[in-house]
């Protein structure tokens, strides 16, 4: 017995029938991705590391390390670090790395980091920062002291000893160069500021990388030289 073809109507409401499935099941698949989409998007971390200011103790620790061409001794600076957590939810910091890069490649010494500092303390590990808040760390960065440039301060100071650093920094631009080992000459004026003159002026630059507690990365490069104004 063979069944009974159907009605243009009956055709038409069964294709409508059809459609309204169709675009019922795929407003469902589609609802379910963009969940899980947003929900995987506020599950990542997004943090932004800035570079906002460098300066100096009133005395810094003038020490030894000979380590040939690419430095001979160490004298601390501190470098302001912005870490902004720009995620949805709170982000811990568990550690920290720092390299010097130097022609091209990454360079470590044991002792590049002095001390890092929050708040004026000491910091202390895992470090939780809350969703769109942020942080000031206080990096005090052992500066390679180019060959050049420990020669002409062991002409006045010892290794070990700790200097006045506006000493310091007047002794070097009076005989021509700078912390950092450039050429420059210096104009001093009576109410004890100066004006410096280079043709290249070069700063270290340093590689610094944060570690969450789940693992992921965040790594920024940080110059003096990308400061608006040098010490």
């Amino acid at each position: 017995m063979s069944a009974n073809p159907l009605s243009k109507n009956e055709k038409l409401t069964l294709w409508v029938s059809l459609i309204a499935l169709f675009f019922s099941v795929a407003s469902g698949l589609f609802s379910t991705y963009y969940t899980i989409r947003k929900d995987h998007k506020d599950d990542l971390e997004v943090v932004d590391i800035v570079f906002t200011e460098s300066s100096n103790d009133k005395t810094v620790l003038y020490k030894d390390l000979n380590i040939g061409k690419v430095g001979s001794a160490l004298i601390p600076l501190n470098y302001n670090i912005l870490v902004s957590n720009n995620s949805k939810r709170t982000v811990s910091i568990i550690d920290h790395k720092l390299t010097q890069t130097i022609n091209g490649k990454m360079f470590y010494y044991s002792n590049i980091v002095n001390k890092v500092t929050i708040n004026n303390k000491d910091i202390d590990y895992p470090v939780a920062i809350e969703a769109g808040e942020s942080i000031k760390l206080v990096f005090s960065i052992n500066i390679l002291l180019k060959p050049v440039v420990d020669d002409l301060i062991q002409k006045k100071y010892k290794y070990d000893t700790k200097i006045p650093f506006s000493d310091l920094h007047r002794y070097l631009l009076s005989n021509g160069y700078d912390l950092y080992g450039n050429k420059l000459k210096a104009i001093f004026f009576e109410d004890n500021t100066y004006m410096t003159e280079t043709e290249d002026y070069k700063t270290p630059t340093y590689k610094i990388t944060f570690t969450t507690s789940t693992g992921s990365k965040f790594t920024q490069s940080i110059s003096e030289k990308d400061l608006p104004e040098n010490f």
